[in-house]
């Protein structure tokens, strides 16, 4: 029997996914605090990571 997430599941970790890309927006344009490569770098692998899982999940 193959492990699937439900579709509830798979959404919440796309919402999940997109939050430091939205939090590191809001920090950029109100703060003026620019994320650096670093951030970028770990940002990116967040929502590669999760979006990896998600096509994973879905077979």
């Amino acid at each position: 029997m193959q492990n699937r997430l439900p579709q509830l599941h798979q959404c919440v970790l796309l919402v999940m996914s997109v939050n430091p890309v939205l939090a590191a927006m809001v920090g950029w344009v109100v703060l003026g605090r620019h994320p650096g490569r670093l951030g970028w770098t770990a940002i990116t692998t967040v929502v590669c990571t999760n979006a990896l899982s998600i096509r994973t999940s879905r077979g």
